[in-house]
């Protein structure tokens, strides 16, 4: 991403340019990434530079729903970039890599390797988001765990990124951030609090594999064969006690130390994969991922979908 330093945006064209300006203006040139739209969806999106100082990249993303592709010939322009994608507000935002799949909301972040495939897709009327764009070698010399760090979305509660966000309002307060005498301090400041975001999630890494004892190792082989046999409408605490080779009130035991009986666990990720699949799989039925998810009654999915996420599954999916 070549931020420059004016607000660009598809306001300008009308309606029936604004994709085709959009790739060849933006996407294509600056952010370096294939950009497609829904069918029979307006194309819709604002990008405002914050930062463009030493060897980073920030702005601020506003768009409408987009299906973004760092399709193999743009991560070959970018080997040697990663960045740092936060959902500042927006529904969801369904971000696939390496064959996994994720969904991110609100307040949550994910840092990907440039030089990889990925795939962001969004069904909201209005996306808003942070991009940080930055040189991967650096990090990797300060940090290099950093393959395993990236990937899931992080939970920016953390101190490093408050203030980082801190920082970057700097800008909207008209603080000029890209003054070239200071580019290189406010390139490195950046680089440090992302660095410092890095080292808290291995932090906390190190310190969960140092808290698991036998009942949590245990804890985690439940889950582990819960989400195996999730699509099962009749998979009982009785028959995961039985994989695991324990009795089930101990398993009822260990769920309930960790803050949730095992049918409302249940129920929780199934409801939570049906929204991803109502999202990523938009020529299926809602019936069908219902039953996919483990619901073999279509009413009561409908009826406990509605009362975890406040609205019908057909609504969720608009």
């Amino acid at each position: 991403m070549a931020a420059r330093a004016r607000i660009l945006s598809t306001d300008e064209a009308g309606h029936e340019n604004r994709i085709e300006l959009w790739r060849k203006h933006v996407a294509e040139p600056l952010l370096r990434v294939d950009w497609t739209v829904p069918e029979g969806r307006d194309c819709t999106a604002r990008l405002l530079p914050v930062i463009c100082a030493g060897d980073i990249e920030i702005a601020l993303l506003e768009s409408g729903p987009f299906d973004i592709t760092n399709t193999p010939a743009h991560a070959a322009q970018k080997q040697h970039r990663c960045s740092l994608h936060v959902l500042t507000s927006g529904h969801r935002v369904i971000t696939s890599r390496e064959g996994t799949e994720f969904m991110a909301v609100k307040t949550m972040g994910v840092m990907l390797d440039e030089g990889r495939f990925y795939r962001h897709r969004s069904d909201n009327e209005m996306t808003r988001a942070l991009i940080l764009m930055l040189p991967k070698p650096r990090i990797m010399e300060r940090v290099p765990a950093f393959d395993r760090l990236i990937g899931p979305p992080f939970d920016l509660s953390c101190e490093p990124f408050r203030l980082l966000q801190s920082y970057l309002g700097l800008s909207s307060a008209g603080v000029d951030l890209n003054v070239p005498a200071l580019a290189r301090a406010n390139a490195d400041y950046v680089i440090d609090l992302v660095i410092m975001m890095l080292e808290h999630r291995a932090a906390d890494a190190a310190d969960a594999a140092q808290r698991r004892t036998q009942p949590e190792a245990r804890y985690r082989v439940i889950l582990a064969e819960i989400e195996r046999g999730i699509g099962d409408p009749k998979l009982s605490g009785k028959t995961v006690a039985a994989r695991v080779g324990i009795t089930e009130r101990y398993l009822q035991q260990l769920m309930e130390m960790h803050g949730e009986t095992f049918s409302h666990f249940v129920l929780r990720l199934r409801l939570d994969k049906a929204a991803a699949l109502l999202v990523s799989k938009r020529q299926m039925r809602i019936a069908e991922i219902a039953f996919l998810c483990g619901f073999s009654d279509l009413s009561y999915f409908n009826r406990s979908f509605r009362k975890r996420f406040g609205e019908t599954p057909r609504g969720y999916r608009k």
